[in-house]
C-alpha cells in the first residue's frame, strides 16, 4: 500500500489500485511466484478484471525494481485475450436499426415527451455519456448546459468523463424539432441521485447501446469521417471507439 501512495498519479487511480491490490491479497496472491504463476493464479478473472490486476501487480513490481520485461510481454498477451473478448460480446449483442432508433425518437416528439426526445437526440448526434446529460436549461450558470443563441440552440459540455483530455466541448443545434422541446422544458435536469437511474424509461436504449447502434450504422456506410466526428465529440480516440463500440467488428485503422 506504502508504493501505491508514493505514485505520482491521480488520486483516483490510486483509489483504483489500491482496491485491486486488497483484491489479490483477499485472494491469496503469492508475490514471490514467478511470472508464468502469477498468470495462472489471474486466470480465474474475466478477460478485463485480469488485465487490470495484472496493471497493478506490474505497477508494484516496477517500483520495487525487479525485472518486468516478461510480466510486459504477458501483458501483451492479457491485452489480445481482452480484445476478443470485447469482439465476442459485440458480436453477441443486439441492437436497434439506426432507422428504428430514429422513428422512436420521432414518435417521442410527436407525442410530447420533449425531455425524452431531448436526452435521445444528444445521445444519437453526440454520442454522450450519462453525466454529459446532467445539464441546465435556459442559462449559462451549469457545468453543462442548453441555451438559446441567434444561430441555435447551443450545448456546452464543461464537465464528463474526458474533459481532461478533450476540453471545453460545444455544439450548436439549428433542428426545428428540437428547438420546440427546448422551449417547451422551463427546466433542466435536478437531480443529485445516479444519471443511470435518472435516464431509465427516458432513453429508448442505454447511451452505451446508442453508441454502439451508431458506430454500426457509419461503419457499414463507409462514413469514416462520421465515426472520427462522433469519437471527438463523444471524447474518446478512435482507438478506443474500434475495440470497444464496433459492433462489426472489423480490423482497420482510421488514423486520429
Amino acid at each position: 500500500m506504502e508504493i501505491i501512495k508514493r505514485l505520482d498519479v491521480k488520486p483516483q487511480t490510486k483509489l483504483g489500485y489500491t482496491y485491486l491490490l486488497k483484491n489479490l491479497e483477499r485472494n491469496g496472491f503469492d508475490w514471490s511466484a514467478t511470472p508464468r504463476q502469477m498468470q495462472e493464479f489471474l486466470n480465474a478473472y474475466e478477460p478485463q478484471k485480469r488485465l487490470d490486476l495484472w496493471n497493478v501487480i506490474l505497477v508494484i513490481k516496477r517500483e520495487n525494481g525487479d525485472d518486468i520485461r516478461e510480466m510486459k510481454d504477458i501483458r501483451a498477451e492479457m491485452q489480445g485475450d481482452n480484445r476478443d473478448a470485447i469482439h465476442h460480446k459485440l458480436t453477441d449483442l443486439t441492437i436497434m436499426s439506426n432507422a428504428d432508433f430514429k422513428t422512436k425518437m420521432l414518435n417521442l416528439h410527436t407525442e410530447g415527451k420533449y425531455m425524452s426526445y431531448i436526452l435521445n437526440y444528444l445521445c444519437y448526434h453526440y454520442g454522450v455519456r450519462n453525466e454529459d446529460l446532467r445539464i441546465c436549461f435556459n442559462g449559462t450558470e451549469g457545468d453543462n448546459y442548453l441555451v438559446d443563441t441567434k444561430k441555435g440552440i447551443e450545448y456546452v459540455r464543461r464537465k464528463y468523463k474526458t474533459i481532461g483530455s478533450y476540453g471545453v466541448k460545444k455544439h450548436l443545434i439549428t433542428n426545428g424539432f428540437f428547438r420546440i422541446a427546448y422551449n417547451n422544458i422551463p427546466d433542466g435536469i435536478n437531480t443529485y441521485g445516479t444519471m443511470s437511474n435518472y435516464l431509465k424509461g427516458k432513453l429508448i436504449m442505454n447511451e452505451g447501446k446508442i453508441f454502439k447502434m451508431r458506430i454500426k450504422y457509419l461503419e457499414e456506410l463507409g462514413d469514416t469521417e462520421k465515426i472520427q466526428e462522433l469519437a471527438c465529440s463523444r471524447g474518446t480516440s478512435i482507438s478506443t471507439v474500434l475495440s470497444n463500440y464496433n459492433v462489426n467488428c472489423k480490423k482497420y485503422i482510421i488514423h486520429e
